[in-house]
């Protein structure tokens, strides 16, 4: 399920693991080449980086990146949360 707002963008994967989909939140931004898979959440607010794969919950106001998918950002503070 996608959320109100929700920008995707080109050759991005939202695909099932185990016949079970994500949900993405209101205003979730997903870059170019990204990969989000499997029976999670990405809450509100959040950016998928372009090229980051997510295969674990993702809390709101997150930014994501690649680099073995780190959370980068959260309500404004600069975090470094493994995913």
């Amino acid at each position: 399920m996608i959320g109100k707002n929700c920008v995707v963008g080109q050759n991005v994967t939202v695909g099932s693991r185990n016949l079970k989909e994500p949900v993405l939140g209101d205003n979730v931004d997903v870059y170019a080449n990204a990969i989000v898979l499997g029976d999670i959440t990405i809450g509100d607010n959040t950016k998928i980086g372009a090229g980051a794969v997510v295969v674990k919950n993702v809390p709101s106001n997150c930014v994501v990146v690649p680099a073995k998918s780190n959370i980068i950002r959260k309500d404004g503070i600069r975090v470094n949360i493994p995913l």
